[in-house]
């Protein structure tokens, strides 16, 4: 494990993540810039990415680990913030109120964020506050997810880090070259208060941009690289 939720790996243009469950189950996710990679779809070219990472290559070693699915492919994984509808007696909740992409697995998180308000309000006979509470606590984390995966999605393309404001994975990343930038970052991660946890470490970390560092990219091929291992591996 690279961190308390998952191993995760970001090599040059994609991303891996790995995510484990109960009963030793473990979920392989490789976040792509759409319109590339598509042949990770195929069970073939999935398994040949998985040996071509190091590290992954441990997780997927067949004398450790075997696939019970075939290949799933992530579709319409948008970052979403639905407002409450203000019908009496209708409420959005969980997925229905906010959707992000899944890097960071915070979909079981802010549902059942959602679910302790939302009971709590109801035992105080005020539902009626809860589409309020939903735009204070859920919506920025959707803000967050967006300016974040804008910010990759930039990255990925062999853009430099922008001007501006820093987008909370920037914050992150930076946080290996500043230890004193990662006193802000477990109540961020942990989700014990929200991605403005990590507005007082903003101008740590530019200062470390600003100095010429950059996050190395993790071991192994370019995205480039791994298109033409994986075009090998799919049957013609």
């Amino acid at each position: 494990m690279t961190n308390p939720l998952a191993w995760q790996a970001d090599p040059d243009g994609y991303q891996v993540v790995v995510f484990r469950y109960e009963a030793g189950i473990f979920s392989v996710l490789l976040v792509r810039p759409a319109g590339t990679l598509r042949d990770l779809r195929h069970d073939a070219a999935f398994d040949a990415a998985c040996r071509a990472v190091p590290g992954l290559d441990d997780w997927t070693d067949p004398d450790r680990a075997a696939p019970i699915t075939p290949v799933l492919p992530g579709g319409r994984l948008h970052n979403r913030y639905r407002p409450q509808p203000g019908i009496d007696g209708l409420v959005l909740a969980g997925d229905a109120v906010c959707t992000t992409t899944p890097m960071f697995g915070r979909g079981l998180a802010t549902t059942m964020m959602q679910a302790r308000e939302l009971l709590r309000l109801l035992d105080r006979g005020a539902p009626g506050d809860f589409g309020a509470w939903c735009d204070a606590e859920m919506r920025p984390w959707v803000d967050d997810h967006v300016r974040s995966d804008a910010c990759t999605r930039l990255l990925w393309t062999g853009a430099d880090v922008p001007d501006g404001p820093l987008s909370s994975s920037l914050v992150l990343a930076a946080a290996e070259a500043d230890p004193r930038i990662g006193a802000f970052c477990g109540d961020y991660l942990a989700m014990t208060a929200g991605p403005s946890a990590l507005a007082a470490a903003e101008p740590l970390a530019r200062e470390v941009y600003d100095s010429g560092w950059r996050p190395a990219p993790s071991d192994g091929p370019t995205r480039d690289e791994l298109a033409r291992i994986i075009r090998t591996a799919v049957p013609a």
